[in-house]
């Protein structure tokens, strides 16, 4: 029925296109897949042992691709993965160790039998020394490199740049002068 409780007519003889993937079989007739693009790679990123390979279409999970069909290369050095899982159209790798801020990635991938598959069941290609983006975070903290007053304004240069966050404690910053301690008025962050 319609939202007015219209019954809607009656339906007999009318042809049905069977979308179902044929991996999933479709009911005993004959299915034709209509997706035949292999899925590919759009990004891929890791943040220190968690690779991430974005593509271009979900893939599927069942069964989960096998973990030594990833690898990476950092500095010249090989690092092979220890686990794979999957969700919609990434593909997440825990590696066996992990990679520091400032190394160079690259990315190889070599599909066994069962390999990433998109869920019309086509298999991704293979790819070596594919850049990977590092996200891993710099361990060093800044280091205060020098001190500047001008008048009533003291600036401070650091190695790093600084995040500039709101809710800066003034409680956190102590100013003498001539050995007595001096109020401060505000503290601001340049980036």
């Amino acid at each position: 029925q319609d939202l007015a409780g219209n019954d809607a007519a009656n339906i007999s003889n009318r042809n049905v296109t069977n979308n179902t993937p044929s991996n999933e079989g479709g009911g005993g007739g004959s299915t034709t897949n209509s997706d035949t693009t292999p899925p590919s790679i759009e990004n891929i990123s890791i943040d220190k042992s968690t690779l991430k390979i974005d593509y271009t279409e979900n893939i599927s999970s069942s069964p989960t691709p096998d973990f030594h069909d990833f690898s990476i290369t950092t500095n010249g050095k090989a690092i092979q993965g220890v686990a794979a899982s999957v969700k919609n159209d990434i593909a997440t790798v825990e590696l066996q160790e992990a990679v520091s801020f400032s190394d160079t990635v690259l990315f190889t991938y070599k599909g066994s039998i069962g390999g990433v598959k998109d869920l019309a069941g086509n298999k991704a290609q293979n790819v070596t020394d594919k850049p990977v983006t590092n996200n891993t975070p710099d361990p060093t903290p800044p280091i205060l490199e020098s001190a500047e007053i001008v008048s009533e304004t003291i600036t401070l240069d650091f190695t790093k740049k600084l995040i500039a966050k709101s809710g800066i404690n003034l409680k956190d910053f102590t100013v003498l002068v001539n050995g007595a301690e001096s109020e401060i008025f505000s503290v601001l962050v340049n980036e």
